[in-house]
């Protein structure tokens, strides 16, 4: 609620004039007209659907205790019109029956400005852990559904908001040809922000994942992302210019929804590795040709090693000839 506090009076202060007619018009659909009947909190909420409502009777007190509220949802501006009708009675011995009535009518804008007021939004996020193989991408909106505005008259808009937990091992792609095959240029660098904030009309592009040759195991736990839907009033960027103190307190033109975590399980994928030798010798040469390959992992983060056996062979026939040592 906020205040409409009003006032009427007449300028001719010798009885002769009369405020016959009171009335508020302007009022929009769905909003609501209130005034203190006592003084107390005893509050009477007046009729308005048919955008005016008449206020004579009111005391000058009870008129400068009007409130108003704005239409459900709505950050539309509006202006109220207070409209007076003043009945000059004449000033003969005797008023009441005088044969020159005179009627004016004086009218009063008020323009009212409304600031959005976010609504929480809402969403489905299914909390069971997710697998995907090591270096994959798992596309989010398979846990995440049904974001939903609360407020749908078009002033608010609606994104994802998606914060890692793990933000130096976790990657996020907007899959922006619809291919379900990422690529690097569909990589989302992190903003400084800590997190990433996408459009709920891209959900169905997003896919998070690990850095390359990242996976799960007892040193690292499971990627966990965390997942918000944010409401956005079109009046948010805007300052509350005019608005009392308590209710500045209480504008949010930002909802955030509580996180709630999707959690993937990264399964290991061993990588190949290179091997690289050159070695000269003579023929016949004492101890033979020394032979040595260099192995190299593709994966160098330290997850993987290489065991087993070393196999030799040639496609020569007198080096398969030759002596092993």
């Amino acid at each position: 609620w906020f205040a409409v506090p009003l006032s009427a009076s007449t300028r001719d202060t010798d009885g002769s004039e009369t405020i016959t007619a009171l009335d508020l018009q302007g009022i929009p659909a769905g909003a609501e007209l209130r005034y203190d009947a006592s003084g107390s909190g005893d509050w009477v909420v007046l009729e308005t659907a048919s955008g005016s409502v008449s206020l004579v009777g009111l005391s000058t007190a009870q008129l400068a205790s009007l409130q108003m509220k704005a239409p459900p949802d709505s950050n539309d501006n509006f202006t109220l019109t207070l409209r007076a009708e003043v009945t000059e009675a004449g000033s003969g011995p005797s008023p009441t029956v005088h044969p020159s009535f005179v009627t004016r009518v004086t009218t009063h804008a008020v323009s009212v400005t409304v600031y959005g007021d976010a609504d929480m939004p809402t969403v489905v996020v299914d909390g069971e852990p997710k697998v995907i193989a090591e270096d994959a991408f798992y596309r989010l909106s398979g846990a995440v559904t049904d974001p939903q505005l609360t407020d749908t008259d078009g002033s608010e808009t609606l994104t994802v908001r998606i914060t890692p937990q793990q933000p130096g091992v976790s990657r996020l792609a907007l899959d922006t040809n619809n291919d379900g095959v990422i690529e690097p240029g569909e990589m989302i660098a992190l903003p400084a922000s800590g997190y990433w904030e996408i459009p709920v009309s891209q959900l169905g592009q997003v896919w998070v994942g690990g850095v390359a040759n990242w996976a799960s195991d007892p040193a690292n736990p499971n990627l966990r992302f965390d997942v918000q839907v944010v409401a956005t009033e079109d009046d948010a960027h805007l300052p509350g210019t005019g608005l009392a103190a308590d209710l500045a307190a209480l504008r949010e033109g930002v909802a955030v929804s509580a996180p709630q975590t999707v959690t993937l399980i990264v399964t290991p994928v061993a990588d190949g590795f290179s091997i690289q030798a050159s070695n000269t010798g003579l023929e016949d040469q004492d101890g033979g040709i020394a032979v040595t390959p260099r192995f190299t992992l593709i994966d160098a983060d330290g997850s993987e090693e290489l065991v087993g056996v070393v196999q030799l062979t040639s496609s020569s026939a007198a080096m398969k000839a030759g002596t092993l040592t």
